[in-house]
Order: C-alpha cells, then structure tokens, then sequence
C-alpha cells in the first residue's frame, strides 16, 4: 500500500517537526478514504502519542488492493488470469472469483504477486518455462517487473531476465507460460484491471 506508507511518512515528519496540529486538516480525510475508517477530528489532539496509535491503526485496518490481470490476446473474451483447482496459473472466464484477484507488493523496482484464494503466504514464482505458486520465500522466481509499453505491461521475473515475458497458450485453458520478448505475441501484453473497491493507479514503469 504504497499510498498508505507515503502518507504515514509524511505525517511522521509533521510529528518530528513538532506540528501534530496540522496531521488535523488534511490527512485525516486521506487515511480514511485509503483504510475506510471513520475517525473524525474530534478523536485528534496534539498529542504526538495520539496521533501514532491513530496511525497504528489505520495501519491495521488497511486492506489490499486487488487487481484482475489479463492481456491483449483475451480481454475481448472476457478473460481473466486465474489459478485453477490445482493451483496452475490460466486464463478463465471472469467471475470475479477470489481465485482470480491479484494482489500486489512493492519490494524494491520489483513486485511480490500474492493471490486472494491463498493469501500471502504464497507467491507467484516461476521455473524456466511457466510461473506457479510457491511459499512465499527470497526466490529470484518471485520478485515480478512490470514494463510499461503503449499502455500494456510487459511482466517479466528476476529469475528469467526481461527477455522472457508471461504469454498464454492458444489452446484449451490458455495456460501461462513464458515466451519470447522480442516474438511480440499479443499475449505478451498485460494490463491489471481494478476491482470497485480498489484505486486504478498505474504502476511504475520499470525499464
């Protein structure tokens, strides 16, 4: 949540230069529209001890961001990255399921790609020709680039380099696998779609 770890520094440096009276007139209008709490500015004082246990538990209400991820190839049918009942990484129909809604984590110039079915204990990981889900764990597998271009993303891993980039299959269940840069399929070609609960900021474009 990065919009989150942004204001808390912020209201941080407020608290450092000895002004908690202006964390009043602005960020407590942000905190709730990011954490959906209801604190108002009666619950504020100038008391720096305060204003941290607030900002502690925004912190603990904060909830995800999810996303649906699909590409150039299937969008017009409608399809959606998905896990199926065995956990492999496809592209079904968009039902909006848990099992097809993406969560995902800064770490560095890189993302952690979490699923809602699984939690974050597990992340997508990869071997040298698909991505899966593995235990969450410090695998060059799991660290994802989204590369900006012509207003798709290209995803590419750590453990593959930017020259291979997530493709789907065209055959029965569209499954994922890595492909080619430089074959420029249409699957190649990502974009994360927000759901009504989350904020559509595009990513940052990693070259």
């Amino acid at each position: 949540m990065p919009k989150l770890r942004t204001l808390i520094a912020a209201i941080f440096v407020q608290l450092v230069l000895g002004n908690p009276a202006s964390f009043a007139q602005g960020s407590l209008e942000q905190i709730n529209e990011i954490t959906n709490t209801t604190a108002t500015q009666q619950n504020v004082t100038t008391d720096p001890a305060a204003l941290r246990a607030l900002l502690e538990a925004a912190g603990k209400n904060a909830k995800p961001t999810y996303y649906r991820l699909t590409n150039m190839f299937l969008e017009k049918s409608g399809k959606v990255l998905t896990l199926d009942s065995h956990n492999r990484l496809m592209m079904a129909a968009d039902t909006r399921s848990d099992r097809q809604q993406w969560h995902l984590v800064q770490e560095g110039s890189s993302y952690r790609i979490y699923n809602k079915a699984l939690g974050e204990g597990k992340a997508m990981d990869s071997d040298t020709q698909k991505p899966h889900m593995a235990n969450k764990g410090n695998y060059s597998g799991q660290f994802w680039y989204f590369t900006a271009q012509g207003g798709w993303y290209r995803l590419s891993n750590s453990y593959q380099g930017i020259n291979k980039v997530l493709d789907t299959y065209n055959a029965t269940n569209n499954y994922v696998f890595f492909e080619n840069k430089a074959k420029n399929t249409s699957g190649t070609y990502w974009k994360k779609i927000a759901l009504s609960s989350a904020t559509n900021q595009p990513l940052t474009s990693i070259p």
